[in-house]
């Protein structure tokens, strides 16, 4: 049986399309454990999980901004900066210098694919004649480190 008759009578699949925010990465642990690593030493204890679903709550209200006028059309790495001074301030987060709060801001840039991921990718290119492509949800950069990272191992 061939990979088109798999999917219905006559088809035949050609390409997949998917996005990567939550599909190919474990945003939420790995910006919890982002925010421990540098939140711990200075003595910030709190549910860093918590603090990372904080964070991402902040996405489509900063992004209702922008679709609104309020604010300008920028990086989504402006929108997670702003979104982060939001969420220190929510959780009472206040001895953080400039330079911590950049490197915590750049936790967006080393999301975890899911355990499955790489091998899910990797069958998908091998041998079966199907080209793949992923949309990321974040900014281009972003996807180029992910793919990077995930095609050492696909």
């Amino acid at each position: 049986m061939s990979t088109g008759e798999q999917f219905g009578a006559g088809l035949s699949v050609k390409a997949l399309f998917f996005d990567v925010f939550g599909t190919l990465v474990d945003w939420r642990s790995s910006i919890a454990r982002e925010a421990e690593a540098l939140l711990k030493p200075k003595a910030v204890v709190l549910d860093y999980f918590a603090f990372a679903d904080a964070w991402r709550g902040e996405y489509q209200g900063a992004l209702e901004e922008v679709r609104a006028g309020r604010i300008g059309f920028c990086k989504l790495d402006i929108l997670h900066r702003r979104n982060l001074e939001l969420t220190l301030d929510r959780f009472g987060v206040s001895n953080l210098g400039e330079e911590e709060k950049r490197r915590l801001n750049l936790a967006w840039h080393q999301l975890d694919a899911w355990p499955d991921v790489p091998a899910g990718l990797a069958r998908l290119k091998r041998g079966s004649g199907i080209e793949w492509q992923y949309f990321p949800d974040g900014g281009f950069g972003a996807s180029q480190r992910f793919s990077v990272g995930c095609n050492s191992r696909c």
